[in-house]
């Protein structure tokens, strides 16, 4: 019995056996994983992304007029390596949201219309909550603020 189980806390983390064996496929593919060509890979980018001063980006709705639906996923830039997503949940509202699982740290990619870990399959929705796990905690979000020509992220 694990001393999680006897004091009934979850444990999140990564394992000593992800871990392991994330060390050893690294070692033997001589490469590491790239998290941000990943979730580009599934993922269009915004066009006329601005990046501004502190980390923060400024998104053109007339360059990206598909945000006006709702369900809408696009990357607007990476923020210390992690993938960084806008999500349209109206045609004038957004989320955003960095697009790292919250499991063991693996890139996401959209299938479905859901976020998929590529190591171990936890399942997040656009709106960033764990559907499926192992994942316990929803993607982290991130401020956002709109005006009726642009979105800012950060």
């Amino acid at each position: 019995m694990t001393s999680s189980e006897i004091t009934n806390e979850k444990t999140i983390g990564i394992s000593r056996r992800t871990l392991v064996c994330g060390a050893l496929l690294a070692a033997i593919s001589g490469s590491t994983i790239n998290m941000s060509s990943a979730a580009a890979a599934s993922i269009p980018s915004a066009k006329g992304v601005k990046k501004l001063a502190g980390g923060k980006f400024q998104v053109p709705l007339a360059s990206n007029p598909t945000l006006k639906k709702a369900g809408t996923i696009l990357i607007v830039g990476e923020s210390k390596g992690v993938p960084v997503a806008l999500v349209s949940t109206s045609s004038n509202s957004f989320k955003a949201m960095a697009l790292i699982c919250t499991h063991a740290g693996g890139p996401l990619e959209l299938i479905d219309k859901q976020l998929v870990c590529t190591l171990h399959g936890s399942v997040f929705g656009l709106d960033g909550k764990v559907k499926i796990s192992p994942a316990q905690t929803a993607l982290p979000s991130i401020k956002v603020s709109t005006s009726a020509t642009t979105v800012t992220v950060g």
